[in-house]
């Protein structure tokens, strides 16, 4: 038997008047569908306070019976714009009214983390939803307080000393814009693999929907390595096929790498500290010398194996095997992208 699953982006209902409109040209795929899941960009609630732009509003009763007609099965309300705690609660209630499982806030903390689970045609979907885009008041759910589910991220802009690759101009003239790293906090990201792992036991399909709200350059963490594609896999959400790294994972050790396969690519993450090339040779070897004792130190190992990270051995630790590793790298990936015919734009 064949199951059909469809999966939305944003669903936004404000000014709707006439509920027949917003899905007229596809509600019948919609509801020929087994089980549609959307992420509900709206609070089906007319607020009476002023937000500014911390929130959208949608006619609860159009609004509401928009969502019905339209087949959607289950929503996902943890994101930037179901904001407020009124809001929210009157929202969840209309939704409630209508029937239609939600996912992502709550009254409190753990509502906000529970699962929408949609039982339909003998297949289960469960749907479970956090934002990393919120306000910072009234907004994350907590124990004692509503609001929404939240994958915490953290961001950091880091100012080029030098000339890091061919397309960043060097740190010498004016303007040169930081470098944005951004990654999800440890604690968030762990709370969100157990929901997925306890998810998994109860419905078929697990569906983890990350609302982000940002644009691509800023979330190019999401590019998935063995740090956040951990929760996912250990969860059982998605089914993971090989490592690109030439040995496997310490906290995926039953995971296979690609050249076990047969595939002879190796295709990994790697991190690596530069300095200008005229710092003095006294600084770099003090900097280095720290850099190997803090790789060394147990907290560190610690936290880096939780994280999946793998430390090279101290002998590939030197500024001369780093120089050849990086000529390598260019060498091999810069023969693989000519042979693509792949520019930069």
């Amino acid at each position: 038997m064949t199951n059909k699953l469809i999966l939305t982006g944003d669903v936004n209902l404000m000014n709707v008047t006439d509920a027949t409109v917003p899905f007229r040209h596809v509600a019948a795929e919609l509801n020929a569908a087994d089980v549609v899941f959307s992420n509900l960009e709206c609070c089906l609630h007319l607020s009476t306070q002023t937000h500014s732009n911390e929130g959208f509003f949608a006619d609860p009763i159009a609004g509401g019976e928009a969502l019905r007609l339209s087949g959607i099965r289950a929503v996902g309300i943890a994101n930037n714009v179901n904001y407020g705690a009124a809001n929210i609660a009157a929202s969840i209630a209309r939704l409630d009214q209508l029937v239609i499982p939600h996912t992502g806030a709550g009254p409190n903390l753990a509502a906000a983390r529970a699962p929408a689970i949609v039982n339909r045609n003998g297949l289960r979907v469960g749907v479970v939803q956090r934002s990393s885009v919120y306000w910072p008041t009234d907004h994350e759910a907590h124990d004692d307080a509503p609001g929404i589910a939240v994958l915490r991220g953290h961001t950091a802009y880091h100012v080029p000393m030098g000339r890091i690759s061919p397309t960043v101009s060097p740190a010498n003239r004016p303007g040169v814009a930081p470098l944005i790293v951004t990654w999800a906090d440890a604690a968030y990201l762990k709370e969100f693999g157990e929901d997925i792992k306890a998810l998994r036991a109860k419905a078929d399909i697990v569906v983890a929907s990350c609302h982000w709200g940002l644009w691509e350059e800023v979330l190019d963490y999401m590019t998935e390595i063995v740090s956040t594609g951990f929760p996912q896999i250990q969860g059982g959400a998605v089914k993971a096929i090989a490592m690109l790294a030439p040995q496997r994972s310490k906290i995926l050790p039953d995971l296979p790498t690609a050249r076990e396969g047969g595939v002879n690519v190796d295709a990994y993450t790697w991190n690596a500290i530069f300095l200008p090339n005229n710092t003095p040779e006294p600084v770099a070897k003090r900097l280095h010398d720290a850099a190997v004792e803090a790789m060394k130190s147990p907290q560190v190992r610690e936290k880096l194996d939780g994280l999946g990270v793998t430390v090279v051995a101290e002998d590939r630790m030197s500024a001369a095997y780093l120089g050849k590793f990086v000529k390598d790298e260019i060498e091999k990936w810069g023969a693989a992208i000519k042979e693509s015919g792949a520019k930069a734009e």
